[in-house]
């Protein structure tokens, strides 16, 4: 079974363009340095997740991919407006000035660090896939500590309630190959993991929680990239729908 990764793609404003009603092009494409560096030479699928710290919009959308000239155009076949729930509202910290990546890190598990970085988190992004139904990125948000990383390969998250299309998680059930991505939004390092998620539709761990279910990862591969994004961002609040982290 292949290896599933989220990659990040960021630019500034109008990088990009909808062309038509089924048809996206992004002048950008994934740097050297990251999971997704060579993919999409040929015409595949690709789930993709836009999202706006600075007004907590986002939106879904999903379709083959192939390179283009200036990066990637998108054929889309499935578009979703999600709500603001559980997105943390940042604002730019310093100009979106060039940068460069300066290397990457692979690893088989979490370092410490790497653990301690997911455990303050407040965000992350989830990639799933499943034959017939193409790839989905999604997001998911709440308050530090909603998520675990319990080992170097064991990273756990509750399941808060969302839109009820069980996107991610009917992929999930279909195919237990899954990717998550970590952003440190200060110094633009990104996080990369890949491995296997199981859904615990009667976890304990719920009980007297915010949660629904609760998600556990299996690590089976980590890619850390220092300075990836170019864009440097400020925390000026946490989303109001975030359930308290007990």
């Amino acid at each position: 079974m292949d290896e599933l990764w989220v990659g990040v793609l960021a630019g500034e404003e109008g990088f990009v363009q909808v062309p038509d009603t089924r048809m996206l092009e992004i002048g950008a494409a994934p740097s050297a340095y990251d999971p997704l560096a060579t993919a999409f030479h040929k015409l595949g699928p690709i789930g993709m997740i836009g999202l706006d710290p600075q007004t907590q919009r986002r939106i879904r959308i999903n379709g083959d991919a192939i390179r283009s000239a200036n990066g990637l155009t998108i054929t889309t076949r499935q578009v979703l407006a999600n709500c603001p729930k559980y997105i943390q509202l940042r604002e730019r910290a310093e100009p979106n000035s060039p940068r460069r990546p300066i290397g990457a890190v692979h690893r088989r598990g979490l370092t410490p660090k790497q653990q301690d970085w997911i455990n303050s988190a407040d965000t992350f992004f989830l990639g799933t896939s499943a034959a017939l139904h193409g790839a989905d990125a999604s997001h998911r948000g709440g308050n530090p500590g909603f998520v675990r990383a319990i080992s170097g390969r064991h990273i756990a998250w509750p399941d808060y309630v969302g839109n009820g299309m069980f996107m991610s998680l009917g992929n999930l059930h279909l195919n237990p190959a899954c990717a998550l991505l970590f952003l440190d939004w200060e110094s633009g390092h990104t996080l990369h993991v890949t491995g296997h998620a199981r859904v615990d539709w009667s976890d304990r761990r719920a009980i007297g929680t915010s949660a629904h279910r609760f998600i556990d990862f299996a690590v089976e591969a980590v890619i850390e990239v220092r300075n990836h994004l170019s864009a440097r961002w400020k925390l000026r609040q946490r989303s109001r729908f975030n359930p308290p982290v007990g």
